[in-house]
C-alpha cells in the first residue's frame, strides 16, 4: 500500500547534531547560548540564504539542499521550543524522535516551507498561535536593516501560495 510509504523528500531523517545544524551553542547548563532570540537569529540567516522557495511545489531541486533545509527547520521547531529543547538535550536524537511519537504534533511531521512560513508570519510552528517573542524579534530585526522603504515587488506577487498539506500536521 502506497499509503505508509513516506512522501518522497520526507523520508526520515538520521540523526544529526541539531546545534550544529541550526549553527547554534549548547549552553553547559544546557539550552541555547543566547536563548531565544539566538535561535531566530540564526534560522533567520540560514533560511534566507537556503532559499526555500526553490522548493516550493518543484519537482526536480537538489536533493543534498533540501535535506539540509529539513534539517535545519526541525533543528529550529526544537530548539526555539524550551520543552521540545529540554528532551532533546536529556534523551538525544532518537529518543527525541520517539517522544515526538506522542505530542499533538510531532517537530518530525511539520512541513519546512511551513516552517519558513510560519517564522515569516510570526506564528509558532507546531499550533500556529502568534508568537509573541517572534513578532518582537522580527519588528527589531526590520527596523535594523535601515528598509524603511519596503514594498512588495511584481516578482513577490508570482511566489505561489503554500499547499494545504503544508499545514496538514497541523490541522490533524
Amino acid at each position: 500500500d502506497d499509503d505508509d510509504e513516506p512522501e518522497e523528500g520526507f523520508a526520515p531523517l538520521e540523526p544529526f547534531d541539531l546545534y550544529e545544524s541550526l549553527g547554534v551553542r549548547k549552553r553547559a547548563a544546557g539550552g541555547v547560548q543566547g536563548g531565544k532570540s539566538r535561535c531566530f537569529a540564526a534560522f533567520h540567516a540560514k533560511a534566507l540564504r537556503a532559499y526555500p522557495e526553490r522548493f516550493r511545489g518543484a519537482d526536480a531541486y537538489d536533493a543534498r539542499a533540501w535535506l539540509k533545509f529539513r534539517r535545519l527547520a526541525l533543528a529550529f521547531v526544537t530548539l526555539s521550543d524550551d520543552e521540545r529543547r529540554d528532551v532533546y538535550d536529556r534523551a538525544g536524537f532518537q529518543n527525541y524522535r520517539t517522544s515526538e511519537n506522542h505530542a499533538a504534533v510531532s517537530a518530525f511531521d511539520l512541513d519546512p516551507i511551513g516552517v519558513f512560513d510560519d517564522f515569516f508570519d510570526a506564528r509558532d510552528a507546531s499550533t500556529g498561535d502568534e508568537d509573541p517573542q517572534l513578532k518582537e524579534y522580527l519588528l527589531l530585526s526590520a527596523a535594523d536593516s535601515g528598509d524603511d522603504d519596503v514594498s512588495v515587488s511584481d516578482a513577490d506577487e508570482d511566489v505561489p501560495a503554500v499547499p494545504a498539506a503544508a499545514r496538514s500536521a497541523r490541522a490533524a
